[in-house]
C-alpha cells in the first residue's frame, strides 16, 4: 500500500468503517511511513477531542488550525480555512 491509498482509507479506519483487511493494510503502512503515521495520529486526536468535548475548545481550535494549514500546504489556494470555519470566532 502506498501513501495515497492509505490516506484514502484513513478516515474509514479512524471512524471504524473500514474492513478488517483495509485496517490491517493501513496499519502496516503507517508502521513504516512516518508521514502517514503522523497524519493518522492527528486524526485520532481530533476525533477524540470532538468526542470528549462535544464542542470546540481552544485545544480543538489549535488542531483545526493545524489541519487547515496542512490542507493549504497540500493545495495552496484551496481555501482550507473556508472548509473548516472556526466556531469560536
Amino acid at each position: 500500500m502506498n501513501c495515497r491509498d492509505a490516506l484514502r482509507l484513513l478516515f474509514d479506519v479512524v471512524d471504524n468503517e473500514a474492513s478488517e483487511s483495509e485496517i490491517k493494510k493501513v496499519r502496516e503502512h503507517i508502521q513504516s511511513c512516518e508521514k502517514c503515521a503522523a497524519r493518522y495520529e492527528m486524526e485520532q486526536k481530533f476525533k477524540k477531542c470532538i468526542e470528549k468535548k462535544g464542542k470546540f475548545s481552544p485545544e480543538c481550535e489549535k488542531l483545526r488550525d493545524k489541519i487547515t494549514q496542512q490542507l493549504d500546504d497540500i493545495d495552496p489556494g484551496s481555501g482550507g480555512a473556508d472548509l473548516f470555519p472556526s466556531p469560536l470566532n
